[in-house]
């Protein structure tokens, strides 16, 4: 992942202000208020000055595909995490879909890579 350096701090968003080269990664699901993956991801880009903020969006399950297609299109929207209720939904949605994604039919985790959404489920043993 190549990420920029930049020096503003703003401990609200990991220490870092978002700039147009902030890497950008999320967690979906409805709700997600309880999601404690952005306080954990945002501390670690802070302490390694990376130019990256973590957001948790919470998506209406009707507006699943939407989300992805609005991913596709933004390339600074790296990928990040689908909680429930979205895990079927978000396989629908890839572009590939791994070994493990394919057997269970379901994603938890995505890369955007230049447009194409690669899903993965790393959940479980």
């Amino acid at each position: 992942m190549s990420v920029g350096n930049n020096e503003a701090r703003n401990s609200n968003v990991g220490g870092l202000l978002p700039s147009g080269t902030t890497d950008v990664f999320a967690i979906i699901g409805h709700p997600v208020a309880q999601v404690q993956s952005p306080t954990l991801y945002n501390n670690h880009f802070a302490d390694t000055s990376l130019d990256a903020v973590f957001v948790a969006f919470d998506i209406e399950p009707d507006n699943v595909p939407d989300y992805f297609r609005m991913m596709r299109g933004t390339e600074n929207l790296r990928g990040g995490f689908v909680t429930v209720p979205h895990k079927q939904a978000a396989a629908q949605c890839m572009d590939e879909l791994t070994e493990r994604a394919q057997a269970l039919n379901a994603v938890n985790a995505v890369k955007n890579d230049k447009g194409r959404l690669i899903g993965d489920m790393t959940d479980g043993p």
